[in-house]
């Protein structure tokens, strides 16, 4: 279920609401907004303690785990960072299972407190929570129905528009009550089975994606958020595929871009994660970086030192 807050009629008030507001923690908490981006107010605050429950959500374990890696998988291939136990993608599923149960096709009627259909409401005036992710039909008109009941577009909608990119949590009326809480371990093992999403950066909104889906193409940053093909990579192991089944691979030992390859045993195609989210390229024995920290779409990633910088931070599936 997804509010806005009171209207704060002072700036002054304003400042003061934005000063004590704190982003989940994790290093892409802080980073910088999105290239291109125009500066956009905080996302607004639900109003915790008065709003009652919407949907009863009962599911046995089994339905819970199924229903969670339904969440995951949109989540992650729209850019929520896995960067941690507590982090983005992990806190995105266990609200989503809250809300609804990672239902898509799930409806509250909030104008009536009771549970909807999609169909039922089609034409109605009244307040509807929809989907997966509840976006309501009031607060968000600009996220249409066809929207809201697709799993992976409402995700799309949730991290662009309402949690600032994969940062963000307020908006929510189960993350400010905790009740996301109960379906953190839930939520972790389903991000903990993910194998395929975004490799994203510690830079918030940045992703990496390749421009064709063909040997030696350089992989480079791209806006997260589009679920599009060319962002999707697949972990096997030290191993990461694209969609047409190439691996990642850094071109030459030392320094140099990273490409994409024929599959084989090179060691320059295994990543390894590291502490502080670092990737270690076997091969060259360097880690992925974004060359200057740029997060600049378009701009061609690279092997260098490993060091414990926002720059060479990456969250993989």
């Amino acid at each position: 279920m997804i509010r806005r807050g009171l209207v704060i009629v002072t700036a002054a008030a304003s400042i003061a609401i934005l000063a004590t507001t704190t982003l989940p923690s994790g290093l892409a908490a802080a980073s910088p907004a999105v290239p291109g981006a125009s500066a956009q107010a905080t996302p607004p605050l639900a109003r915790p303690g008065t709003i009652k429950a919407g949907l009863n959500i009962q599911m046995s374990p089994a339905q819970a785990t199924s229903a969670a890696r339904r969440c995951a998988s949109w989540a992650s291939k729209v850019g929520f960072a896995s960067n941690g136990r507590s982090g983005h993608l992990v806190t995105a599923v266990a609200i989503g299972m809250a809300e609804s149960g990672c239902n898509p096709s799930a409806c509250f009627n909030d104008t009536t407190r009771k549970g909807c259909t999609r169909s039922g409401t089609r034409r109605s005036r009244d307040s509807i929570d929809r989907g997966t992710w509840q976006i309501n039909s009031h607060y968000w008109r600009n996220v249409s129905n066809r929207c809201a009941y697709s799993g992976l577009c409402s995700a799309r909608s949730a991290y662009r528009l309402i949690s600032a990119h994969g940062t963000y949590f307020k908006p929510w009326t189960t993350y400010l009550k905790d009740t996301y809480k109960r379906y953190l371990p839930t939520a972790r093992a389903a991000v903990k089975a993910l194998r395929i999403g975004t490799l994203t950066t510690a830079y918030t909104g940045s992703c990496a994606g390749y421009p064709a889906d063909h040997r030696h193409a350089k992989v480079r940053l791209a806006n997260c958020g589009s679920a599009a093909k060319n962002q999707m990579w697949t972990r096997s192991f030290a191993k990461l595929r694209t969609h047409g089944g190439l691996c990642l691979g850094a071109e030459f030992r030392r320094s140099g871009p990273v490409t994409l390859q024929r599959c084989s045993r090179r060691w320059r195609q295994q990543w390894w994660a590291r502490p502080g989210f670092t990737l270690y390229n076997r091969g060259a024995r360097k880690c992925l970086t974004d060359p200057g920290g740029s997060i600049r779409p378009g701009h061609a990633l690279s092997v260098g030192p490993c060091l414990r910088r926002r720059d060479k931070a990456w969250y993989r599936p």
